[in-house]
């Protein structure tokens, strides 16, 4: 038993009744991965004190977890488990009665069970009560530098989300430029999460482009689930008349299903057997009158080693499939964790167009045409910021989208970004900024709240820009003008329920801007996971919408994904603007608002 004595001044240690100790300290995790360290009690002058009081704080640099369960078994006699209160990293044990024949020497009195980023250590501080009330302070020891935790390092799982193989064995038809595409915008669950490890607490995921990656904590088993939203009732993408011709075929014995995709596809109301009522519900889902029942998935996912091991059905009976994957004691990086899935109702996999609103795809020329700019008059003055507000009109009222492209003059403008003015709920993703000789590119696309049926009220959408002049300019008319593109390829958008995932079509990005909607700014946390080909610098501005610099982080990402946590200034007003420089290409940003 390592003792650590307390370090005060003569006088408190004259009348000190006790101090506290640490037992062993172990430098590797239990098999649940758990640090354990044992906390004694030593009463020197005082055997029989009115109550005891003794309070353990696990700090480290990030995330704590402590097994409260275990640590509250643990408390030795006197002590009942009753007695220790365990709140976020710090346990309390407290007794005030009952201590008539409390031993001089309890070791342990409690061993503590905890996990946490690198670098964890324990403070314990505590008394008699007596001595408490006495001396009027508590007694504090902390662990060594040397008997700091080196916790075990987080891992990772990785897999694909594939549309599943045609009948003859090859990939889906071409969609968007590549075959056998990833199916974005899926919920990856990895549940029995051991939280305290990056990105575990607790863990809920999305596929990036058919691309997921999780981190895990180590020596855990976990479970893979992918899941489309079972809320999600767009129910109609790849469902035809074809599809609906072909079951018949089917029930009527005049042709069998192909492949397993087709079989588990035609299985529209997910009841188990294909029967007329499949039919019938994909012939409602055509016309917008599907209820879909409960629990009801537009998706079906299966993992691709079990949809491997299925040969073509000879019946119209569904085979039982895995919906998940399940690992065993992840002690390496996993990867090839891979699933196919098939879309109820896509029998013949004909459409290639995206389900839901995972993928903006191309936008239809008459949604993008004819919009008009409107801008105020206005003069800038060097060194000053300035809004101009825009009005953007639609001739068709039905559009939910406008484009805008402003072209200046990068010797006349330091700085340009876009807002939404404070009435408005709409929300747009800056695409890009792009330095290209002496003229800039600014690209906004604007979406309405709901881009999936609302209008743009009065077929107008109001965006302010914010600029820094580096000279005087006299007049913002001579200065600004607008292009519409017809279409907007490959620009996918998402609004997750629990994130915003922007993937611009430009390779090579300078700045990019989004202002975090909805967040708290007096205790919003925020997550940035962000995709980096390469090992390189990235640098963070978190910005007020004053376009005041808050602050400023530099990071080194190394190849591959990266999580990056960081909290907002709660106190600063109104939302904030995350803004971005880097000098690499990347594919997507990951917003999670806690």
């Amino acid at each position: 038993m390592l003792l650590l004595l307390l370090a005060t001044t003569s006088s408190i240690i004259a009348q000190s009744p006790g101090y506290l100790a640490f037992g062993s300290v172990p430098q590797t995790p239990n098999t649940s991965g758990y640090f354990s360290c044992d906390v004694g009690w030593y009463f020197n002058t005082i055997t029989s004190p009115s109550g005891v009081y003794i309070q353990v704080t696990v700090s480290s640099a990030g995330i704590v977890c402590l097994d409260q369960d275990a640590i509250k078994n643990s408390v030795a006699s006197p002590f009942s488990p009753s007695d220790v209160a365990i709140s976020g990293s710090q346990i309390t044990i407290a007794k005030s009665s009952g201590l008539t024949n409390l031993p001089s020497t309890i070791a342990p009195l409690i061993t503590v069970y905890f996990k946490g980023e690198p670098d964890a250590a324990l403070t314990v501080q505590g008394g008699p009560i007596d001595a408490l009330l006495y001396l009027g302070q508590l007694y504090t020891i902390g662990l060594q530098n040397s008997t700091n935790y080196t916790m075990a390092s987080a891992k990772s799982i990785t897999g694909l989300i594939r549309k599943a193989p045609q009948p003859d064995g090859n990939a889906p038809p071409e969609c968007d430029g590549g075959s056998n595409i990833g199916i974005p915008e899926i919920d990856v669950e990895f549940d029995a999460q051991a939280a305290c490890y990056p990105g575990t607490d607790p863990f809920d995921e999305h596929s990036y482009d058919g691309y997921f990656e999780g981190f895990v904590a180590p020596n855990h088993s976990f479970v893979i689930t992918p899941a489309k939203d079972a809320g999600d009732t767009e129910c109609d993408c790849g469902v035809g008349e074809e599809d609906i011709d072909i079951i018949h075929d089917w029930l009527l014995d005049l042709e069998a299903p192909e492949s397993l995709q087709q079989l588990l596809a035609a299985d529209f109301n997910a009841s188990g057997s294909i029967t007329p009522y499949d039919q019938y519900n994909m012939s409602q889902c055509m016309l917008g009158t599907f209820s879909p029942p409960t629990g009801w998935n537009p998706w079906i996912f299966v993992p691709k080693t079990d949809y491997n091991n299925n040969n073509p059905p000879s019946s119209l009976g569904i085979p039982s499939l895995p919906s998940n994957i399940t690992t065993s004691l992840v002690t390496t990086n996993l990867i090839n964790q891979n699933f196919y899935g098939i879309k109820r109702g896509d029998i013949l996999e004909q459409d290639c167009t995206e389900c839901g609103d995972a993928l903006m795809g191309d936008l239809d020329d008459r949604s993008m045409k004819t919009t008009e700019m409107y801008t105020e008059n206005m003069s800038l003055y060097a060194g000053q910021h300035h809004l101009i507000p825009l009005t953007l009109t639609a001739e068709n009222e039905g559009a939910s989208v406008f484009s805008l492209e402003l072209f200046y003059d990068d010797e006349e403008i330091d700085v340009i970004s876009f807002e939404k003015p404070e009435h408005s709920n709409d929300w747009f993703l800056v695409q890009n900024i792009v330095s290209n000789g002496k003229n800039s590119v600014a690209k906004m696309i604007w979406f309405s709240t709901d881009r999936n049926g609302a209008q743009i009220e009065n077929g107008q959408a109001f965006i302010n820009v914010r600029i820094t002049a580096r000279k005087d300019i006299q007049n913002t008319k001579d200065l600004f003008w607008q292009k519409n593109n017809g279409k907007l390829n490959h620009i996918i958008t998402r609004k997750l329920k629990r994130s915003l995932i922007l993937s611009p079509t430009d390779n090579v990005l300078s700045g990019y801007s989004v202002r975090l909607t909805g967040a708290n700014p007096t205790s919003s946390s925020t997550t940035l996971t962000i995709f980096s080909p390469e090992s390189t610098h990235f640098l963070i501005r978190l910005l007020d919408v004053n376009v005041k610099n808050i602050k400023e982080v530099h990071y080194e990402l190394s190849k591959g994904w990266n999580r990056i946590f960081f909290n907002a200034d709660g106190s600063l007003p109104g939302a904030y603007i995350l803004q971005t420089s880097s000098t690499f290409g990347f594919n997507s940003f990951h917003l999670v608002k806690q």
